[in-house]
C-alpha cells in the first residue's frame, strides 16, 4: 500500500497536504461531503493551506464539490467517473477537437486535426495591433499544412489582418522557403502570384536559416501570453500558457535568429514576383 501511496504522490507530484485532504475525503457515492472546515478540523491543516489542497485536487479532477446553501461540501470521485473522464476525452481527441488539461497553475491545451489546428493560426487574429510574435516555420511544415489546408478565404483573412492592424512577425523561415511556394504554385501562376502578394506590406522581422537547420515539420508561435508547437504531418498541436517556457522558448528562438542571415522580406519578394511575372 504505501508503494502505491508513493507512485501516486510521485505521478500527480500532489504535496503532502494533498495527500492528506485527498485521503480524507470519501467517494461521491456515499453521501460523506466535507466543507473546507470540517477537513481543516479533522486533518489539523490551516484551513488556508486545505483551500489550497482542494483547489489543486480539483484542478487535477480527482474531486468534486456539491453546493449546500452557500457552502462548497467536497467529495473524491469515484474511480469508474475518473475512468469515464478519460473515455471522454479520448473520444473528443478522435473526433479532432482540443482537450485542455490543467496541471496547478498552468495551462496546456491539445489540439487535434486539421480543423483544429487552424485555431492556431486564428489566434493571430485576437491580437491587438503592434503586437510582436515570434516564429519558426519551417518548409517541410509549410508543406504538410499547405497539402492539408489549400489556400482558401480563410487564409486570405488571416493575411489580411496581419497586414492591415498590423502584427509584427519576427520570424525564421528556411532559406528555402519562398522557393518552395514558387514550386509549389506553379502550375497556378494566378494564385502563385496571390500567394506571394499577400507578404507584402507586412511588419516583418524576417530571418533566413539554412535549410538543414529547421528541415522539420514541426512549427512554432510564441505569442504574448502562449506558444503554439504545431505539427500538420500528425495533425497536433500543443498550447503552452506556463510562462516560464514561454520565456524558455523566447530565448532559443534568439538564439536561433544569431545563426541566420536577416531579411528585407517585403524588397526579398517584390523582387520575386517581378521574377514570377516575367517567367
Amino acid at each position: 500500500m504505501k508503494s502505491i501511496h508513493n507512485n501516486f504522490v510521485k505521478t500527480l507530484k500532489l504535496s503532502k497536504n494533498d495527500w492528506k485532504v485527498f485521503e480524507g475525503l470519501s467517494y461521491e457515492n456515499t453521501d460523506l461531503f466535507k466543507s473546507t472546515a470540517d477537513l481543516s478540523k479533522q486533518l489539523n491543516i490551516p484551513r488556508m493551506s486545505t483551500h489550497i489542497a482542494l483547489k489543486s485536487l480539483k484542478e487535477r479532477g480527482l474531486i468534486d464539490y456539491k453546493r449546500v446553501g452557500k457552502r462548497k461540501l467536497w467529495y473524491r470521485i469515484t474511480p469508474e467517473n475518473l475512468i469515464k473522464k478519460f473515455a471522454n476525452i479520448s473520444q473528443e481527441i478522435d473526433k479532432h477537437s482540443q482537450v485542455t488539461i490543467g496541471v496547478s497553475d498552468s495551462e496546456f491545451t491539445i489540439y487535434n486535426g486539421v480543423d483544429s489546428l487552424y485555431k492556431v493560426w486564428e489566434a493571430l487574429l485576437e491580437l491587438p495591433a503592434n503586437t510582436r510574435v515570434q516564429g519558426f516555420q519551417p518548409t517541410a511544415s509549410i508543406r504538410e499544412s499547405l497539402q492539408k489546408l489549400e489556400w482558401s478565404e480563410k487564409i486570405q483573412h488571416l493575411q489580411e489582418n496581419i497586414r492591415s492592424k498590423p502584427i509584427i512577425i519576427e520570424g525564421l523561415l528556411s532559406e528555402d522557403y519562398y522557393p518552395f511556394l514558387v514550386d509549389f504554385y506553379k502550375n497556378d501562376k494566378s494564385l502563385l502570384l496571390k500567394t506571394l502578394e499577400s507578404f507584402l506590406g507586412r511588419a516583418t522581422d524576417m530571418t533566413f536559416i539554412k535549410k538543414d537547420f529547421l528541415n522539420l515539420a514541426t512549427e512554432m508561435f510564441i505569442l504574448p501570453d502562449s506558444a503554439y508547437i504545431t505539427n500538420w504531418k500528425e495533425e497536433v498541436s500543443i498550447c503552452i500558457k506556463n510562462k516560464t517556457i514561454i520565456n524558455f522558448l523566447r530565448e532559443l528562438f534568439s538564439l536561433a535568429k544569431g545563426y541566420g542571415k536577416h531579411i528585407d522580406q517585403n524588397k526579398y519578394i517584390g523582387e520575386l514576383i517581378e521574377k514570377v511575372k516575367l517567367s
